[in-house]
């Protein structure tokens, strides 16, 4: 186009055709913005790491279950924003709750005199200090992620379970026989921390097949439940009465959410009724869990006789429950003091049951009745309220797995102080914490 002056005019071009001008990054600007990114990488790798520890050290390793802690609390030292992350966590009580069972102990040192076994069991209290904020804080976890630990460790337990039972199936007689006398077979740990994973580890399996879980193969999910079936038997041939009390409380609760979701309401009920028969039958047809239940009887009528009952287990534990209380109601609002309790039970059965052989004294075998005569009323209500909260809060206990590892380590409660060693407290918050930060990505 010419203007009057014949000259060519020059329009400008059209905005969508012209080039924004390229700014060059500066590399100090790429290295802030990547850092972050590098950071969490780095954090994810020592959450699965340490949670791969942990697991594998609850049977096999203390020594891994301790680096594994360690690496899980390390990735939270590691969060770019802690004190953000720290103001989240003091306002989210799910989290902070069981993190207070730990100053619930720590206070009662103020009353101990005994303080080199006062700072041997807050040694093993340390991981509910620790591991609630590094759970609160660790990166987000896949609907992947939370089932392939649940199957890794459902598929460690069922290995182990297969040596055990092999090694029975050689000493037939002989392990049989050792029932009687208040032995079981042979397993990698403690029997009765073994059983409560056993437990576990069969009904995790068949919520693995019900949610139908295929983390590598398509026919996984007839893998579980073929395993849950397995370690359901195995369990009634170990026999182990915590392991298998935990199991049917458990399946209880599966059976209820099932009714509640199920049409078939009348099938549910007979399956649930249908559960509560097979101990029965067990008693009729496996031959250890037989000999447990006959050796029960015998162990509660020698209770009764009041003769000599430092070498029967069921005896000595209700023997050790008395005391427990005993030592509590001497000071029945703060107790003993978790560094003195042990030596005031000790003293009771010294003053009480002279007969009494001092090389059987045991501490009170349950976590309630110990915690009252540790921390007394105060803190034994504390304890309760700051462990059931995070399970009542939002209705947690309709998530299976979450509600399963409560039931589990409650039941255990029961007969047993779960807490005082370090593979029940490690097994108690791993899934504990696994489950409810599960629960609270509202996964599934």
């Amino acid at each position: 186009m010419r203007g009057g002056t014949g000259r060519t005019a020059h329009f400008p071009a059209p905005l969508a055709n012209r080039r924004a001008p390229v700014r060059k990054i500066k590399e100090e600007e790429f290295f802030i913005t990547l850092q972050p990114m590098k950071m969490e990488r780095v954090r994810k790798l020592l959450f699965n790491l340490g949670m791969l520890l942990v697991i594998s050290g609850l049977p096999l390793s203390r020594a891994m279950m301790s680096i594994g802690m360690g690496l899980i609390f390390l990735q939270a030292l590691l969060h770019p924003q802690p004190l953000i992350c720290l103001r989240a966590f003091l306002r989210n009580k799910s989290f902070l709750f069981p993190t207070l069972v730990f100053f619930i102990f720590l206070i009662s040192g103020l009353w101990s005199d005994n303080i080199s076994y006062f700072i041997e069991k807050m040694q093993v209290k340390l991981p509910f200090l620790l591991l609630p904020y590094a759970f609160f804080t660790a990166p987000q976890m896949t609907k992947r992620k939370i089932h392939s630990f649940l199957a890794f460790f459902v598929v460690l337990i069922s290995l182990l379970s297969m040596y055990a039972l092999f090694n029975y199936a050689l000493h037939y007689q002989e392990l049989t026989a050792r029932y009687l006398e208040a032995k079981t077979l042979k397993v990698p740990f403690n029997h009765i921390r073994f059983s409560l994973m056993l437990s576990f580890s069969a009904l995790i399996s068949f919520y693995l097949y019900r949610e139908k879980v295929s983390l590598f193969v398509k026919w996984e999910p007839r893998f579980y439940l073929a395993v849950s079936l397995f370690l359901f038997v195995f369990l009634h041939i170990l026999s182990v009465r915590s392991g298998i009390l935990s199991f049917y409380l458990g399946a209880a609760w599966m059976l209820i959410l099932f009714i509640k979701q199920s049409r078939n309401r009348k099938k549910a009920s007979l399956l649930l009724l249908l559960l509560l028969g097979i101990p029965v039958l067990a008693y009729f047809s496996v031959p250890t869990f037989h000999n447990k239940i006959e050796y029960m009887r015998h162990d509660l009528l020698q209770y009764q006789s009041g003769d000599d009952i430092s070498n029967f287990s069921d005896s000595r534990r209700l023997t050790s429950w008395k005391a427990g209380i005993a030592v509590g109601n001497r000071s029945p609002l703060t107790g003993a003091g978790y560094g003195d309790f042990k030596d005031e039970v000790y003293r009771y059965y010294a003053g009480h049951l002279p007969e009494y052989n001092p090389n059987r004294y045991i501490i009170p075998h349950n976590q309630l009745i110990l915690t009252y005569s540790a921390t007394g009323l105060i803190g034994l209500i504390l304890f309760v309220v700051f462990l059931l909260y995070p399970v009542f809060h939002k209705r947690a206990y309709r998530f299976y797995p979450f509600a399963l590892i409560n039931i589990i380590i409650w039941s255990s409660f029961m007969v047993e102080s779960t807490l005082e060693i370090q593979i029940g407290t490690a097994f108690f918050l791993l899934f504990f914490l696994l489950t409810l930060k599960a629960r609270q990505s509202e996964y599934p």
